[in-house]
């Protein structure tokens, strides 16, 4: 059975809707004070390039459902394959946000290889500590467009490794929107965030289940964003309750 084509196009809207955050989420630090900016990285190219190559790959998840819906098959490929130029685009963007912290005082005066002692007297290095969750992050995105990739004839598990892809982009956004306009606490917009991004690939997983569709997969999925969730978590919770 064929993935129903409304279905899939309304993957994008919901990007389009979470587009439509990103000039409140990110007015405070980074539009509104453009071309400076609050960030952790002090470094325009990295920050202005980054903000410009993620912002595009979020155009292409609304446009290719779009293009879908309405059956422009023949551009949906064609992008589809600009894509396997663009994403390495992306990948770097994303690895040099991590270099430039890097090179940032908080690394360099303390070391990646320094060890950090957590609650409980759990050990870890400052490196995994500081770039944890950025590396799983590229970790995920990596994964699910390369699983996209080839998966591209069977269309169901095409569209869902695409949109797992796009997950990712609900943290940086609902979080900078929740505590900048909302005036919401860490710990509090980054749980609704967390759990309303499992609950949104369990609906996926439950849809598919329910036409007939290929849903064995959206577990892979799950359990990759877990590998973000449960450790964030455990940082709220239970490393640093009282600093987030």
């Amino acid at each position: 059975m064929k993935l129903n084509e409304n279905y899939y196009s309304l993957t994008g809207f919901f990007f389009l809707v979470l587009l439509a955050f990103v000039p409140t989420a990110f007015y405070e630090s980074y539009i509104g004070i453009f071309p400076n900016y609050i960030a952790t990285t002090k470094n325009d190219f990295v920050i202005h390039s980054h903000a410009l190559i993620t912002f595009i790959w979020l155009l292409l998840l609304i446009v290719q459902p779009m293009l879908i819906r309405y059956k422009k098959y023949s551009a949906h490929r064609t992008l589809g394959k600009a894509t396997y130029f663009y994403f390495p685009i992306v990948l770097g963007s994303l690895f040099s946000l991590i270099y430039a912290k890097c090179l940032q005082p908080e690394i360099t005066d303390y070391g990646l290889f320094s060890v950090v002692e957590l609650r409980g007297g759990i050990k870890i290095w400052h490196g995994i500590y500081m770039f944890y969750f950025s590396l799983i992050h590229i970790t995920i995105f990596t994964t699910f467009y390369i699983l996209a990739i080839i998966n591209k004839r069977n269309v169901v598990k095409h569209a869902g490794y695409m949109i797992a892809t796009g997950l990712i982009f609900i943290n940086p956004i609902m979080r900078r929107f929740g505590m900048s306009v909302l005036g919401m606490s860490f710990t509090d917009i980054e749980t609704i965030i967390l759990v309303g991004t499992e609950l949104i690939i369990l609906a996926l997983l439950f849809y598919a289940k329910k036409n007939g569709l290929t849903y064995k997969f959206y577990l892979l999925i799950l359990a990759f964003y877990l590998l973000y969730h449960i450790p964030m978590f455990f940082m709220m919770y239970y490393f640093f309750p009282d600093e987030m």
